[in-house]
């Protein structure tokens, strides 16, 4: 024996000392982690947010050939439809086509809340009500050297803006609400990005995005360079998207994350859907997320 008590801390503070047989994972992550997704209700589905009918994306360097073809599906209110693949299976091409990002073009019928929808660019994505986490957080997602107040505030400066001046009180009010809402840990809200941790600056992409009020969560491989302590630590990998989704289901937005990166998430995948070159292989219920490895 190593010892005879263990003192357990959680965000600075002591939350309990108890002795070394107990089980120390709930008193380090705050809440149960064993078997709750199973234990948790399914939320009910009322509508179709998003609806894809045959898309197939255009390889961007070999004419003729697709990395996405004939892909269908659909994704309803507060549900979280996971794509799983292996590298070149079509993940991140479905995703950057559905953010308006797709470099050779595409076909096919996108519908978000029943209104089809043209991609042709990134704002029409946002407008249609997508919005994106890149799976290269700090090209694609962050600018580095400003705020963390500032990042949040990006996605939705128009809104925050008066006379085309940026209202300073209302980036300090939105990044606040952000804040709160994702759980974000920053010293301040001055601080640069940069300076955070790799799970807070996937929060801070995230939460960029939830001052326009979006229908669609876009997320490529959130946990990306996430450092996770393995046995669900405070910043374990799906620890940076877990509030997401619960923002989601609260406000019937539908999810389409990367499946391989949810074990052990506090999240309930209702479908999860293997790629394989570029279309729908199978479809999985949500107690085979654990078998998954992508």
């Amino acid at each position: 024996m190593l010892c005879d008590r263990v003192a357990v801390l959680r965000d600075g503070a002591l939350v309990d000392v108890v002795g070394p047989t107990a089980d120390l994972v709930p008193l380090m992550t705050g809440s149960e982690i064993t078997d709750r997704a199973r234990a948790r209700a399914r939320d009910a589905r009322t509508s179709t947010v998003l609806r894809i009918r045959n898309l197939r994306v255009a390889h961007p360097g070999l004419p003729g050939r697709f990395v996405v073809d004939g892909l269908s599906f659909e994704v309803a209110a507060g549900e979280v439809v996971a794509l799983a693949g292996a590298m070149g299976a079509g993940r991140t091409a479905t995703l950057a086509t559905l953010f308006g990002c797709a470099k050779a073009g595409y076909a096919g019928s996108v519908e978000v809340d029943g209104k089809s929808i043209a991609l042709p660019h990134p704002s029409a994505a946002i407008a249609a009500g997508f919005a994106y986490m890149p799976k290269d957080r700090k090209t694609m997602g962050l600018v580095l050297g400003l705020s963390v107040a500032d990042n949040l505030a990006l996605s939705a400066l128009g809104r925050l803006s008066k006379l085309g001046i940026v209202d300073g009180a209302n980036v300090e009010h939105c990044a606040l609400t952000r804040l709160r809402e994702m759980s974000i840990k920053a010293p301040s809200l001055g601080a640069e990005v940069a300076t955070l941790s790799g799970g807070n600056q996937q929060k801070v992409v995230i939460g960029k995005w939830l001052e326009l009020a979006p229908r669609v969560l876009l997320l490529d491989e959130p946990t990306r360079g996430v450092v996770g302590l393995g046995i669900g630590g405070r910043e374990y990998p799906s620890e940076p998207f877990e509030p997401a989704f619960a923002i989601a289901r609260a406000g019937g937005l539908g999810s389409v994350p990367h499946a391989g990166e949810l074990a052990g998430a506090d999240i309930t995948p209702i479908r999860i859907m293997q790629l394989a070159v570029g279309t729908v292989a199978a479809v999985m219920a949500q107690e085979a997320l654990g078998e998954i490895r992508t």
